[in-house]
């Protein structure tokens, strides 16, 4: 039995709104006919009194308000009618909540529904990164998060190697927030470094902070317009889109977290998303949590990790690794120059970049800091008066402008004195210890046993 139309004269669009509708609707009329106990007349009518009372003519009319054609609709919000009581109609008990169950999108599924709608995980860097995965990537200021990211960005636009695993070629998409001008100095740096063309590779950029609730449809769109298939996504940083008011709310961290998440189906896809956040404050390196407490932790599928340690930094996880565990991987953050950065004057303007590195490398880098350090503790003891700017001439430290690098002897000292092989003075000099004098003579005569294993 099909609804009366009117409508010779309607359009054919307005018609194909209509398609396997009267299917559903001669169900609905045959639905009633069984249950009723005794005849009531026209069952059609009577369904569409019961379903949108009052209403008159083609039941077409108002179809949004008829629940089992919403997504044939505009795509409304669908408010059912209210259940009346079954009896009133002459329903068998549960026979009209059976009839509205099926207008509304169905909750519970059956276990082979469930496990049906499974998707294959696929890796964007192999045994590290999942495509459609949440991840922060957690480190104190200076750490090389950001070097770290725009790696990897690079690594995925290119479909190379990144810290020796392979990668999808995929496009990405860096929200570069926090500081845009020196994202774009390491961008252009990296280029060179790594040898791609910044013009032609399939990475693109969002300069400057904006709230990614309002701007997500644009997002989309000109994702999409670009080709969609983005597999990678980095928010440079995650507390610079935080839309709460209150950064100590729990409840509101989740919801950024959630937001931060929205992106994996926001941009065309489903790219794995990576939220460079900074620890609780004052954060040990074994302590990298995310800022925001374990309501965002929760809500992320891993908390990736970067700890420096002089010129190195590792990556590694804590609190939470939804996949296999993996070993530290280690990369060295390296000071470099490009003819494009310099001012307005022409002087030169230094970046960071990195270098994922072995564990060869990583070894042969810590003997040669502790090299570095016995060279300091010689100059002390040598002239234990001698300014950071004499001991770094006398060791031909050096910055690229020729100045001599007194931010590494500043450095050392800070070791050595962690170690207790140094102690400061009243005037701001130092002093070998006893420990100290150990371990120069040790290093003078090539055993390092008697104080060198002091040093972290």
């Amino acid at each position: 039995m099909s609804p009366p139309r009117e409508q010779d004269t309607e359009s054919e669009s307005e018609t194909s709104q209509y398609v396997g509708r009267d299917q559903e609707w001669d169900e609905l009329c045959g639905r009633l006919e069984q249950q009723r106990p005794e005849p009531f007349g026209d069952p059609e009518r009577h369904l569409r009194d019961t379903i949108a009372p009052g209403t008159a003519g083609d039941p077409h009319d108002d179809m949004n308000d008829f629940p089992l054609v919403r997504d044939a609709g505009n795509g409304g919000d669908f408010n059912p009618p209210p259940v009346t009581d079954p009896s009133e109609f002459g329903f068998e008990a549960g026979a009209q909540a059976d009839v509205l169950d099926r207008a509304r999108n169905k909750l519970l599924q059956s276990s082979r529904e469930f496990v049906a709608s499974y998707v294959p995980l696929d890796y964007l860097v192999d045994g590290l990164i999942l495509e459609a995965f949440l991840y922060s990537l957690t480190g104190a200021t200076g750490a090389g998060k950001t070097a770290i990211a725009l790696r990897l960005a690079a690594s995925v636009g290119l479909g190379i190697v990144f810290a020796n695993r392979q990668t999808k070629k995929r496009r990405v998409l860096y929200l570069a927030a926090e500081n845009p001008v020196d994202t774009r100095m390491r961008w252009i740096a990296l280029a060179q470094q790594m040898d791609f063309d910044a013009d032609t590779i399939e990475v693109y950029f969002v300069e400057g902070v904006f709230k990614i609730s309002q701007l997500a449809g644009r997002l989309k769109a000109e994702a999409t317009e670009l080709g969609g298939e983005f597999g990678l996504v980095i928010v440079d940083t995650s507390p610079v889109f935080y839309e709460g008011d209150d950064e100590n709310n729990r409840n509101q961290q989740g919801k950024h977290a959630e937001l931060l998440r929205s992106l994996i189906d926001t941009i065309p896809g489903k790219p794995a998303v990576i939220a460079n956040c900074h620890p609780i404050k004052n954060a040990a390196p074994d302590n990298l949590l995310p800022a925001g407490g374990g309501n965002f932790l929760n809500q992320v599928d891993g908390n990736l990790t970067a700890a420096r340690t002089d010129s190195t930094t590792e990556l590694h996880w804590q609190g939470k690794f939804r996949g296999p565990d993996f070993a530290p991987l280690h990369f060295m953050l390296r000071t470099v120059t490009h003819e494009r950065l310099v001012t307005s004057t022409g002087r030169i303007m230094p970046t960071v970049v990195c270098d994922c590195i072995s564990d060869t490398t990583k070894e042969e880098i810590a003997k040669q800091k502790l090299a570095d350090e016995d060279l300091i503790l010689a100059a002390i003891d040598a002239d234990p008066n001698a300014s950071w700017a004499t001991m770094a001439i006398k060791m031909e430290w050096k910055l690229f402008n020729g100045e001599p690098n007194k931010t590494k002897v500043s450095r050392c000292l800070r070791a050595l004195e962690k170690a207790r092989l140094i102690k400061q003075t009243r005037s701001g000099k130092y002093r070998l210890t006893a420990e100290g004098k150990k371990a120069l003579k040790g290093s003078q005569t090539g055993d390092d046993s008697d104080g060198r294993n002091n040093l972290d």
